[in-house]
């Protein structure tokens, strides 16, 4: 079965999921930076047998984009609601021009 990867927004918890159906994986984010909240979420990805799903509402879209530019071949598809910042996709050359 494939997994979707739930990536809650910063006022929530992984609980923001519990409706979902099937394989979902809904880590709680605690680390310092998004930083290492991207890396933990590519560590999952990359555990994945299949490509995964990743679902991800405000910050969690943020993490979820960023993590998916990271290991695209692990995505199956994306959902993000309200991500925060689009901007922050771009390369810092492309920020530059």
């Amino acid at each position: 079965m494939r997994s979707t990867i739930a990536l809650h927004s910063s006022g929530l918890g992984p609980w923001q999921w519990k409706q979902l159906q099937g394989e979902v994986i809904a880590p709680q984010f605690v680390r310092d930076t998004a930083e290492e909240e991207i890396a933990d979420v590519v560590a999952i990805l990359k555990a994945q047998k299949m490509t995964a799903h990743l679902v991800g509402h405000s910050y969690g879209g943020f993490i979820a984009l960023k993590a998916a530019l990271q290991v695209p071949d692990k995505v199956r598809t994306i959902f993000a609601y309200e991500p925060v910042a689009y901007g922050v996709l771009r390369t810092p050359a492309e920020r530059a021009d």
